[in-house]
């Protein structure tokens, strides 16, 4: 059942016990893309496109619709069940959304759409070496050399081969130039909170201990006080 799970629960709870968060990013080092969900609800689809438009204008990454993040030309869109971000849009009517920062084939100059439409064999035979060539250049191993080991259980083994820290994400160069921006996303995004004040107060006597305070309240903020319409369970 949803929330089962410790760590996912304890992220539930705190937004059940947090009603002052209007919006959660969540970070990570796929192919880079801003990914969104476009709700059913027009007026809150209008409101994630328009974020995501500011996303790109300040970290210059491209906003991918979730069905379409990793889908070449020719595949179908596909929907990923119990996405974060899904939970926060649907269940609280909050805005959510995730940042993939980016990986080695970005690092190689190739785009989302270049790796999602490469043909079998492209990414090992082509992209593989582009990578190679860049740790090459930059005195960066991907590699580790095969060693014998004697395992407690299965005896002797030998370790080595693909460095996943460095073969699969971004050079560290590259995590440097694209994390001040997103950061400046992040910090945008904080401004647009829904802000109410209070306006026009008067306060009237109406005799004895009694006092008539009238006030209009009023929403500055960027979004409104729902922040999004179309939430069902919150």
């Amino acid at each position: 059942y949803p929330g089962r799970h410790v760590e996912p629960r304890t992220v539930m709870e705190f937004l059940l016990n947090h009603p002052n968060i209007f919006a959660a990013f969540d970070i990570h080092c796929g192919t880079r893309a801003l990914i969104f969900d476009l709700p059913r609800n027009q007026a809150d689809a209008t409101v994630m496109r328009k974020i995501m438009r500011v996303g790109k204008e300040i970290t210059g990454i491209d906003p991918v619709a979730e069905g379409d993040y990793g889908r070449g030309q020719d595949a179908k869109a596909t929907v990923l069940p119990g996405v974060f971000r899904g939970y926060m849009q649907d269940t609280f009517g909050l805005i959510g959304a995730t940042v993939e920062l980016g990986n080695g084939w970005n690092s190689v100059g190739l785009t989302a759409k270049e790796i999602w439409d490469a043909p079998d064999g492209i990414m090992v035979k082509e992209f593989l070496s582009r990578i190679i060539a860049l740790h090459d250049a930059h005195n960066s191993k991907i590699a580790a050399p095969w060693v014998k080991y004697n395992h407690p259980q299965l005896g002797e083994v030998e370790i080595g081969g693909h460095i996943q820290g460095n073969a699969y994400f971004m050079l560290a160069d590259d995590m440097l130039e694209i994390l001040p921006k997103v950061t400046a996303f992040l910090r945008e995004m904080m401004q647009w909170h829904p802000r109410l004040e209070l306006v026009n107060v008067k306060a009237e006597a109406m005799g004895g201990d009694v006092v008539r305070v009238r006030a209009d309240v009023i929403n500055t903020g960027k979004l409104g006080t729902t922040v999004l319409k179309g939430a069902t369970g919150y």
